[in-house]
Order: C-alpha cells, then sequence, then structure tokens
C-alpha cells in the first residue's frame, strides 16, 4: 500500500509539470524518473555508501554527503522519497538542498514515521507529521501540503502484510518449501486483514499511520 501511495502521489505531482530542472535526491534505483524525464531535466544524485545496493543504483552524479554539486538556486524542482530517515546531518543537509533551490521552487519530500528499521546501519530517524513540519520550516520552506500515508487500521495491515512478505523472501532459500511457505503466509495475512477490517474499529488506531509526504515552497527571504 505505501509503496502505491507514493508512486501515486509522486506521479500525479509531475504530471503537469513541464520543462523544469529537477533533482531527485537519493534517487536510488531511479524509480521515479519515468514521470520526470519526459517533459523535464532530470539529474538523479546518491551516495557510494548505503544500505541500498550499488548494482541497484540508477545515479547520475554521487554526493559526497556535504556540499552538493551544483550552484545556488539550480533546480526548480527537487525530489526525495524515503531519505530523511537516512540522512545524518539533516540540517545541513536541508540547508543545502535550499542553497541550490530556486525562489519559489518547490520539494516533495516523503518520510516513514510508522516503520521497521531498514537499509542496515544506514536508518537514523522518524518523523512524526509534527516534527518534519518544524524541521523543513525552520530551515527556510513553506509547508504548501501536508498528508499522512497509509491512516488508522490501514497502517496495521500494512505492517503485517510487509512482515509477512519479508518472511516469504526468506524462506525462498529453502526451495522444497516456498510454494507451501508462500500460501501458508498468504493464508494467515488474509485472515488477519480480514479480522482487522471487519472488527477493528478505526478510533482504536486514529494516531497510527505509515509515512508522511509533504510539498513545500522555498520562501525568498530565509
Amino acid at each position: 500500500m505505501i509503496n502505491w501511495e507514493i508512486r501515486h502521489e509522486v506521479k500525479n505531482f509531475f504530471e503537469n509539470i513541464k520543462n523544469k530542472r529537477v533533482l531527485d535526491f537519493g534517487c536510488g534505483d531511479g524509480r521515479y524518473k519515468k514521470y520526470i524525464i519526459d517533459n523535464n531535466e532530470y539529474t538523479g544524485i546518491d551516495v557510494d555508501e548505503s544500505g541500498h545496493p550499488n548494482q541497484d543504483k540508477k545515479n547520475d552524479i554521487v554526493w559526497n554527503k556535504k556540499k552538493l554539486p551544483f550552484e545556488n538556486e539550480f533546480f526548480d524542482i527537487i525530489l526525495m522519497t524515503e531519505v530523511l530517515e537516512h540522512i545524518e546531518n539533516v540540517g545541513e543537509t536541508l540547508d543545502e538542498l535550499n542553497r541550490v533551490l530556486k525562489n519559489n521552487g518547490k520539494m516533495f519530500i516523503t518520510s516513514p514515521f510508522l516503520w521497521k528499521e531498514h537499509e542496515k546501519p544506514y536508518d537514523f530517524q522518524r518523523f512524526t507529521s509534527f516534527g518534519i513540519k518544524r524541521i523543513i520550516e525552520q530551515k527556510g520552506f513553506k509547508i504548501l501540503t501536508q498528508k499522512k500515508l497509509v491512516q488508522n487500521k490501514l497502517a496495521i495491515i500494512e505492517l503485517v502484510e510487509s512482515e509477512l512478505n519479508d518472511k516469504i523472501k526468506l524462506n525462498q532459500k529453502a526451495k522444497p518449501f516456498l510454494f507451501f511457505s508462500k500460501i501458508y503466509y498468504f493464508i494467515i495475512k488474509n485472515i488477519i486483514k480480514i479480522i482487522i477490517k471487519l472488527f477493528i474499529n478505526d478510533q482504536l488506531f486514529r494516531d497510527y499511520y505509515i509515512g508522511n509526504c509533504v510539498i513545500v515552497e522555498k520562501i525568498i527571504d530565509k
């Protein structure tokens, strides 16, 4: 659910954006490049050392985790999906992103809240909706829209589904039992989903959600 929602939000965001310079910051495997490249000038940047396999990375430029190799106010748009949790120096990085973004330029950000540790050991923090708003505004950006992705009992379903899918991946090494483990976890997963959907009140998990999605604009007078 969460991957679908992020992809949906990114696709909608770039639908009417044309003739812009776009920085995909922490681009990873470049999964969102297809929504950008036809109408815009695309640059993907990532680090050499991370929890993401290097052979899967599709970056154009390697970042040294300090200064971005671009002039001031170079980009019209910055995309940063599921990256904030992996940044050691969040404040300094946001300052650099502010520097290379044009005045009134926009930045699209997603960041997990209720999610397990991943890409270990390069997973450093989580942001609540209030926390991400505060640090973004402190660094010279104005929040245009803010959403919580996969909320309430759907968040619990997403966590259960993700965990059981990971179990299937672990069992892939035991090939003789893979077929049976897939059936087993499929049954368990759907039983849990049905129970949660039918018998659990949304209010019980009203403050639970999987991820943040914010669209921000650079303020001219920082």
